[in-house]
């Protein structure tokens, strides 16, 4: 019933859509009535003798041609004649009409053709905004979506620009290429996912031309400019910087150059090789603070030691105030021993006894200044604990027993926060680092002589541990240093070396030596890729064979720096950031227990980080993560991309999410046989209306590489996207920034004629590897070659058809026959063509 009604609603707005155009027709051609007597006094062809009504406004003796007289004729004609005279202008807008029209060999006036064209256009205006659908829906309104849609896809976007330019957004992250060959591309900082098998085109076709597309960067000058207010400058947003997971580095390769033109600062991480950019996880310009947390421990010590006799015990037990109590500077002003726990030097005592009760003596005027140096000192702690805890995380896998997984990531945690601190409070150690935690466990356990008068839990581990609690405490490391040192100091000796053995192998991977010295510093810090000048583009290279081991380092990588940008100030990265585009092709190389990274899609969109997750199938995905956070990831994500799938789950799973479309099916019978009851020409229709899924599995599984695709984007989950590949060896702008040259007119040629040959179904084209303009002038050649071929084939057999033979040519023996061409050379012109 709901859908009748609907039904009706879209009729009768198509109804009333024809009739507005009409009635605007008629008022255009009404109201261009002056423009006849400015041209020709209205002498048209033919009847005049009907046009004597409109000449009442002016003298007989009037001429055409602009004039003041004209002027005042129109504007009698609009103020008087329109309302008061409706026969001046009704009787000839009949005869343009109807009777002039209708007239034998009579074409209608041009005045009459323009009115009706602009009518037109105004009832398709109408007709466009019907908020009603004629499509039934009974059983499933599922719908392809049309270029409405695909421009409607942003209606809820703050920007008017972004709101009125839908997917059609001059810059985002590329989805595919519409019907009309435009590029589809994301409006906001929404994040995607990518599901296609393996040699499905995902690099070629996706990944590859997000690095080659067009990023328009445009700097406010006030600080407040929208979208739209810029527009007249042709760009208006930050470049964005990539941060991209390439464990083969072939988008290294073949994006390099283009970047660099571009303007990008392109970092290299190659963590299997002694080449290439360095990253320390442990390193300074990565922890957060960074170097300023030493300076800023530096002068709140100062501060301190001027007022009480042991500085860094003050410091020690401000800390823990800051951690337990709300009210911590209310209670240090009410009493600056706080309880007696801190001893202030004598000769502040002598000096200011009076004064020291009020804020007014100097000394409590020096601990007022360092209030909020405490307080960011705290905040940069917390922090720091919170970033290593996330490296353990990543080092030590979640598949292992929980109690062996947990206890090794908290002895990691204390190591690496013991190794941060003791190179932070001794300068000439030089930067904490994983390599650097493993020479201090070895320093410190290499030399150890056991005690013969010592219990059995006594060991070298053992002793180490104990000699790190001591340090921590003389120079004051923070208490979570010594909590976690002394929980594993406390813990038995066989479980201890168990503990150990767990973090060790966490961190096996760091005892290799390009490994090392590709994390014993860093090249760059993770504010860089933010807040730099200069966009940046990241590449993780990582040998396949090795994926698995050092995707570890990745991870750590992905988790520490999403962490850091999805909690950074808005405001800051909106009026000096970039946004921060992460894209984690082969997703099955990287670690398991990455929360920060995984929740770009859900946190991302006011920070500006997206995410473009890459895929072979959602099962794979949900190796990495449970299927419920597979489910909470396709719900978060802005759209999904679809290619080719050789998954049926996943082919299912889309299938499903689209729905169904009603579909009107009918069943025919009829009588056979013979009788006096049968009648041969009768037989009943019965018509019923079923669901059908618009996206069956087996389209998806079916799709022709590199050629077709779907997005799914949000809001229109129920009318995908139908659209093609947006390769880069399809965009002659693409080809030329990968390969530095445009594909020649032979090139192009080819293209022509291979898409005229014949299909046969043969395997798709290999076209992940880049093609030079030589290899596009190979393929061409080989194209025409091949059509020349066969056209010659066919012409000798129409001849051994006719018996004769072609000119040139030895008859054929006796009693042989022509076998016609397989056609092999056919497909392998028209795949090399359109490979290129």
């Amino acid at each position: 019933m709901v859908e009748e009604i609907e039904r009706q609603k879209a009729i009768a707005w198509f109804v009333m859509s024809a009739l507005i155009g009409l009635l605007a027709a008629a008022a255009l051609l009404t109201c261009a009535f002056p423009l006849y007597k400015l041209f020709n006094r209205l002498d048209f062809s033919r009847s005049t003798a009907t046009w004597p009504a409109l000449g009442a406004l002016h003298d007989p003796g009037w001429r055409p041609g602009f004039s003041l007289r004209w002027l005042r004729d129109t504007g009698a004609y609009y103020a008087i004649g329109l309302w008061q005279y409706p026969t001046l202008w009704a009787k000839p807008l009949w005869v343009l009409l109807v009777q002039a029209p209708l007239e034998v060999w009579g074409m209608p006036h041009w005045s009459v053709m323009v009115s009706l064209a602009a009518g037109l256009l105004v009832a398709l205006r109408v007709a466009e905004r019907c908020p009603y659908e004629l499509q039934r829906k009974s059983h499933g309104s599922a719908r392809f979506a049309t270029d409405r849609d695909i421009r409607k896809a942003a209606w809820d976007a703050k920007d008017r620009y972004v709101k009125k330019r839908g997917l059609y957004s001059p810059t985002g992250i590329v989805l595919g290429r519409a019907p009309n060959g435009r590029l589809l591309r994301m409006p906001e900082t929404l994040s995607a996912i990518l599901i296609a098998p393996p040699g499905s085109g995902k690099s070629a076709g996706i990944i590859l031309p997000n690095l080659l597309a067009d990023w328009p960067e445009y700097q406010p000058i006030l600080g407040f400019e929208t979208f739209g207010w810029a527009l007249g400058r042709k760009t208006y947003c930050p470049k964005p910087t990539f941060v991209v997971n390439d464990p083969k580095g072939e988008l290294y390769a073949k994006a390099l150059k283009w970047l660099i033109k571009a303007g990008y600062k392109v970092i290299r991480l190659s963590l299997g090789s002694m080449d290439g950019d360095r990253w320390n996880p442990l390193g300074f310009d990565s922890l957060p603070g960074g170097r300023e947390v030493p300076r800023t421990r530096t002068r709140i010590l100062d501060a301190l030691g001027r007022v009480y006799a042991d500085p860094i015990r003050a410091l020690e037990i401000l800390m823990v105030e800051v951690r337990d109590r709300t009210d911590w500077v209310a209670a240090l002003g009410a009493d600056p021993t706080l309880g007696g726990r801190l001893v202030i030097r004598d000769e502040v005592i002598a000096l200011e006894a009076d004064a020291l009760a009020t804020w007014t003596s100097p000394a409590r005027a020096t601990l007022k200044d360092v209030l909020g140096d405490i307080m960011k000192l705290f905040t940069w702690q917390a922090q720091r604990e919170q970033y290593v805890k996330r490296l353990a995380t990543m080092a030590i896998d979640e598949k292992i027993e929980p109690h062996w997984r947990d206890k090794g990531r908290a002895a990691l945690q204390g190591f690496s926060l013991f190794t941060i601190y003791r190179c932070e409070a001794d300068p000439q150690l030089g930067e904490p680092s994983f390599g650097r935690l493993i020479d201090f466990m070895t320093e410190a356990t290499k030399n150890f002589q056991p005690d013969p008068t010592a219990g059995e839990d006594q060991d070298a581990v053992a002793s180490m541990l104990q000699a790190w609690i001591a340090e921590a405490e003389q120079r004051g490391y923070p208490a979570r240093v010594i909590t976690e040192l002394a929980s594993l100091s406390r813990t038995p000796s066989k479980e201890r070396g168990s503990v150990l053995s767990t973090m060790e192998g966490g961190i096996d991977i760091f005892k290799v030596a390009t490994v090392r010295s590709r994390t014993s510093a860093s090249d760059f810090g993770l504010d860089e890729l933010r807040f730099s000048k200069k966009p940046v583009a990241l590449f993780i290279v990582t040998p396949l064979e090795d994926a698995v081991a050092l995707g570890k380092i990745t991870g750590m990588f992905f988790e520490s720096s999403a962490a850091r940008f999805i909690s950074q100030d808005e405001k800051d990265i909106k009026t000096k950031g970039r946004p921060i585009i992460y894209l984690a092709d082969e997703f099955w190389t990287l670690p398991t227990g990455m929360e920060s990274f995984l929740q770009i899609p859900a946190l991302g969109r006011g920070q500006w980080v997206q995410l473009l997750l890459v895929g072979q199938s959602y099962g794979q995905i949900a190796l990495k993560i449970n299927k419920e956070a597979v489910g909470i990831l396709k719900s978060a994500v802005g759209a999904q991309i679809l290619l080719q799938q050789n998954d049926s789950e996943t082919a299912e799973a889309v299938s499903k999410a689209v729905g169904n479309y009603t579909a009107i099916t009918a069943n025919v019978s009829q009588t056979e046989g013979a009788g006096k009851e049968v009648k041969m020409f009768q037989w009943n229709t019965s018509r019923s209306a079923t669901g059908l899924p618009l996206l069956p599995a087996q389209r998806l599984l079916t799709m022709r590489k590199l050629e077709e695709q779907y997005v799914l984007y949000q809001g229109m989950m129920s009318r995908p996207i139908e659209c093609s590949s947006p390769a880069w060896f399809n965009d002659p702008v693409m080809t030329e920034r990968l390969t530095g040259e445009r594909p020649g007119g032979l090139a192009r040629f080819g293209r022509f004629v291979a898409a005229m040959l014949p299909r046969t179904a043969s395997p798709a084209p290999l076209v992940g590897a880049a093609r030079t303009d030589d290899e596009f002038e190979r393929a061409a050649a080989a194209a025409i070659a091949a059509a020349v071929a066969a056209q010659e084939q066919k012409v000798a057999n129409q001849n051994a058809v006719l018996g004769q033979a072609p000119a040139g040519a030895a008859p054929p023996s006796q009693g042989s026959t022509f076998q016609p061409a397989s056609g092999a050379d056919f497909v392998a012109g028209d795949d090399q063509s359109k490979a290129a």
